[in-house]
């Protein structure tokens, strides 16, 4: 899997517990897409770049909580709206690319514009996929 899959599926898996989760918790949720060598490479990076924010878990002080940051959840769940909102007819596609580079000219943070990204890529190829069914 590459960085840009990696990042990903940290963030969507992420971005579905806005209460954060534990490493063991995302890494059991991301078996069989990525590695835990693989994860805490991402998670560092990702925090590194200000994407997430880690706390202590107030039940067990050894152990941390991995969170997207609100900035970032707020992104997402703006993308989301606009999926939803124009993927019921194809001729919005320009629409949606056209929100899309609104939205990546408005970040400055590399990994979330790599997100977008990958984001973007994988909507165009679900969008091709349906035409082929």
């Amino acid at each position: 899997m590459s960085l840009k899959n990696a990042y990903s599926s940290v963030i969507d898996t992420l971005h579905k517990r806005p209460n954060g989760v534990s490493f063991n918790k995302l890494a059991n949720d991301l078996k069989g897409k990525i590695s835990r060598v693989k994860l805490v490479e991402t998670l560092g990076k990702l925090l590194e770049d200000g994407v997430l924010e880690v706390k202590e878990d107030v039940r067990h002080k050894q152990k941390k909580v991995f969170k997207l940051r609100e900035e970032v959840r707020e992104k997402i769940k703006e993308i989301n709206e606009v999926e939803r909102s124009l993927m019921n007819d194809v001729s919005n596609l320009h629409l949606i690319l056209k929100k899309y580079a609104e939205i990546a000219k408005e970040i400055k943070n590399e990994s979330i514009r790599r997100y977008i990204e990958f984001r973007l890529n994988s909507l165009i190829l679900e969008l091709f996929r349906s035409f082929m069914r």
